[in-house]
């Protein structure tokens, strides 16, 4: 008969009871994390192989993501009932497009008499990083391209300094002029000829330029600039070729106060070509001559020869870039 060996018995039974009491502990553990913490606690038993969108204040959580307020998913990946706090929020430039008008700035300002207007702007291109460059809808004000008559370049012109001295000063509040951006602008050559193209536009104007026909020009652009505003240039009226494609697309009309200052296109040749109440507008490149700046004409003709720059009431489209998300 064989000898049953009780110091083996006891020595399961012991192991039996140590490994009782390890499961009661773990179960406690697990009972209180429950209650007080469970996602971060489940993340410390998993060692955070979990992957939420959002990144938890608990430390062991820091490089993989978990989080308490992570939406839950549904089998298909939907969010079943996400928490405010995990929206994405889109830039406001989002909402913004190509051909939208926001209304920024106002003009004119301080002048005895006039009550100032809003400016509106057409949004002629939107970039990337959220700026875009905007054009005056309407003209906001009569000025010679320069006060003399001389040879010039947009750098040096008197137009310049008025735009991004008395103009940018008043037309914008402080918070407008943070959401101006500083621009650095090529002011290229204007090579061109005098085509068919402008004898035709000349006789629909009862002027006769077949004189001038094949005429050739080039006339410098001077160097490049940094402005806060500008105007467009003869290049500009190409690359935004989608927006002028038509000489309706290109005419300018005055806003309300200027109607009071000048008569814009009132003669019979303005009425013979649809063109009463529109005004004409400087571009910056220059025109045929040194002493002549390239504009659009008040029927929308894009004139590359252009006119004298000392001309008082040639009209002003601004142009800027803008910061939408500061708008």
């Amino acid at each position: 008969m064989k000898k049953f060996n009780y110091g083996n018995e006891v020595k399961m039974r012991t192991i039996e009871r140590i490994i009782l009491l390890l499961a009661a502990i773990i179960t406690i553990i697990v009972g209180i994390a429950t209650i007080v913490n469970y996602p971060s606690i489940k993340c410390w038993l998993s060692k955070c192989e979990t992957s939420q969108p959002n990144i938890s204040n608990d430390e062991s959580c820091t490089n993989n993501s978990c989080n308490i307020d992570a939406p839950k998913l549904s089998e298909t990946g939907q969010d079943k009932a996400a928490p405010a706090t995990a929206v994405v929020r889109q830039s406001a430039a989002s909402k913004y497009n190509v051909g939208d008008k926001i209304t920024f700035g106002s003009w004119p300002v301080g002048i005895e008499g006039e009550v100032s207007e809003a400016i509106e702007w057409e949004i002629l291109e939107k970039k990337n990083d959220g700026t875009a460059i905007v054009l005056s809808s309407k003209v906001i004000d009569a000025k010679p391209y320069n006060t003399e008559f001389k040879d010039i370049t947009w750098a040096e012109s008197s137009l310049r300094t008025w735009l991004n001295g008395e103009f940018y000063s008043k037309a914008f509040t402080a918070k407008e002029k943070d959401a101006i951006v500083e621009t650095t602008l090529k002011n290229a050559d204007n090579i061109g000829e005098f085509t068919q193209e402008y004898v035709d536009y000349g006789n629909k104007w009862g002027l006769d330029w077949s004189e001038y026909l094949g005429i050739k020009w080039h006339t410098i652009g001077g160097v490049d600039t940094t402005d806060n505003v500008w105007l467009l240039s003869l290049d500009d009226m190409k690359r935004y070729g989608r927006r002028f494609s038509t000489d309706a697309s290109r005419i300018g009309k005055p806003m309300e106060y200027l109607k009071k200052k000048w008569n814009f296109c009132t003669s019979e040749a303005c009425k013979r070509n649809g063109a009463v109440g529109n005004a004409w507008w400087w571009l910056r490149s220059p025109g045929d001559f040194q002493n002549d700046a390239a504009d659009v004409d008040k029927s929308g003709f894009v004139l590359a020869d252009g006119d004298d720059v000392d001309i008082v009431n040639g009209g002003v489209r601004a142009a800027l870039k803008i910061n939408l998300n500061n708008l």
